[in-house]
């Protein structure tokens, strides 16, 4: 029951980010931003591909060299 729990919680995941494949929650003190970009771990995504976080934690969505989508809280917004 914790594991589809834990599923659940993050099937907010749009297909287009990453298909539930490389997404996961983040520390938010882990996550940066410049005027038109978003990094995290020096990997680089542009910075309207940041999204409202449903569940109030930070998520990162990456490829091997890019972030495809970013969740963050309001508060970060």
């Amino acid at each position: 029951m914790l594991l589809t729990i834990l599923l659940l919680a993050h099937s907010f995941y749009p297909p287009y980010c990453c298909n539930e494949q490389d997404c996961r929650p983040v520390p938010c003190n882990e996550i940066s931003f410049t005027t038109s970009h978003v990094i995290w771990r020096g990997l680089y995504g542009i910075k309207w591909a940041t999204y409202l976080s449903p569940d109030g934690q930070c998520h990162v969505c990456t490829s091997s060299i890019a972030l495809r989508c970013v969740f963050i809280p309001e508060r970060l917004s």
